[in-house]
């Protein structure tokens, strides 16, 4: 499946299922949570949503915080939910708006097929101390064999090790970890031993959260 088959068969979203992203990518904090940090030190909080879908989760967010919240989003189909600016094409061709200080992304950097190049201009367009928080999927099955998932590689899979392990990269740093979801349906953090309900067949993936 290419990023546009992706992103056309899978666009609808909202804050409820973006919070069960990001617990099971192993944050603990909702997106609503998040923005409200942000808030303390910034007047506007300006999001930035690359794979927005429909534009759902934004469109809520705005709704929750009216003018106090400034939300943008990146799809390669348009946006069905109204949203303060909506770029339509790819995260790799098309360049991202500057100075975001909360950056999300959880369904689609599978997609993109050059996870170092997607993550180099995340890292760029953040605000300072803007943060990034990134669900990547990485494997899952088919039938009983295990492949990669979009067009995801090796070479994506031990990028995402290497900058995870190292702390990190592009002038930003990163914290992340690699998490599993089993094939009962239930997601498996290595570290932790915790499990929680998942979505069966997706195997491994990595939360990411980059600070600038």
């Amino acid at each position: 499946m290419n990023e546009e088959k992706a992103c056309f068969a899978d666009r609808e979203n909202s804050l409820e299922s973006y919070n069960i992203y990001l617990k099971n990518s192993g944050f603990n904090k909702t997106l609503e949570e998040l923005v409200e940090s942000i808030a303390k030190r910034k007047v506007t909080p300006v999001v930035l949503d690359i794979g927005c879908g429909n534009a759902g989760a934004l469109n809520e967010l705005k709704k929750l915080f009216g003018g106090k919240v400034i939300v943008k989003g990146i799809d390669l189909m348009p946006a069905e939910k109204k949203i303060d600016e909506f770029i339509q094409g790819s995260i790799i061709e098309e360049p991202l708006p500057r100075e975001n200080d909360l950056v999300v992304s959880f369904r689609v950097l599978h997609e993109v097929g050059n996870i170092e190049k997607a993550l180099s201009k995340i890292a760029e367009c953040l605000a300072p101390l803007g943060k990034a928080v990134l669900s990547i999927r990485c494997q899952g099955f088919e039938g009983n064999k295990v492949k990669f998932l979009g067009r995801m590689t090796n070479q994506d899979l031990e990028f995402l090790q290497k900058i995870t392990k190292e702390k990190r990269f592009n002038g930003v740093k990163v914290k992340g970890k690699e998490a599993r979801i089993s094939m009962t349906g239930l997601f498996f953090d290595q570290k932790t031993k915790n499990s929680a309900p998942g979505k069966l067949g997706f195997v491994s993936g990595f939360g990411v959260l980059l600070e600038k």
